[in-house]
């Protein structure tokens, strides 16, 4: 589908003739299926505005985030620049039951050891919840020793919504693949967008000329869905 500028709501007649164009073509062609898709298409794109903002390099400095072991059974977690932020924290075993979580207070510095002495051994993830993303490290316990595992990142969408517009914001996910699709209250897609091995996307999307009605943002990150419902 055919991305638009911001000033696309101001242009819109313009833009219908120019398609009307490509669908003589099509006509030229005899190809209805083609026909029908590209008036569906059209169609969106008429009620959809779309401003993309920057697509490349948007990688996240803050919180810094930092598991460390102490001693065998300690693992200590340090955080830095949180500024607003409320982070949460969470021990979870091999079969996803939660063990320990905690509300991090809004701090522009925090440091705090957790005991791993008292569990069986087995394999334990860490995981911290932030705005931008989820970082989580394995703990692996074998014969009453800690061992950390290799960290791992995963970027989360921040939704911005505005009265009839909302922005997106991915954000640390260099060559990761990206797709942001909007979906009406009938399960059709009014738009989708489908970005290869990025470093970060920022967009705008302006909705001002859809139907009232409940609206589902539907973005996923190299595999991992996320949901977010806006209203219009």
């Amino acid at each position: 589908m055919h991305t638009m500028n911001s000033l696309f709501s101001y242009q819109s007649l313009m833009y219908l003739q120019l398609h009307m164009k490509s669908i003589d073509k099509l006509n030229n062609k005899k190809n209805k299926f083609n026909m029908i898709q590209s008036i569906k298409n059209l169609l969106a794109i008429l009620l959809l505005g779309f401003t993309t903002i920057s697509n490349a390099s948007i990688t996240p400095t803050v919180p810094y985030v930092i598991f460390e072991q102490v001693g065998e059974q300690k693992v200590r977690l340090n955080l830095t620049n949180l500024k607003n932020e409320r982070p949460e924290l969470s021990i979870v075993d091999a079969n996803a039951n939660v063990l320990y979580s905690e509300s991090i207070r809004k701090t522009i510095a925090f440091t705090k050891a957790y005991d791993f002495s008292t569990l069986q051994d087995g394999i334990y993830t860490i995981k911290l919840e932030l705005e931008d993303r989820t970082v989580s490290q394995n703990a692996i316990i074998k014969n009453q020793k800690l061992t950390l595992g290799t960290v791992k990142t995963t970027p989360k969408p921040i939704f911005k919504i505005f009265e009839n517009a909302f922005d997106v914001y991915v954000s640390g996910i260099a060559g990761a693949d990206v797709a942001i699709k909007i979906i009406d209250s009938n399960n059709e897609v009014v738009h989708q967008k489908i970005d290869e091995s990025v470093n970060g996307i920022y967009r705008q999307y302006i909705m001002k000329n859809l139907p009232s009605g409940n609206y589902t943002i539907k973005v996923v990150i190299d595999g991992n869905i996320h949901y977010k419902t806006i209203s219009l």
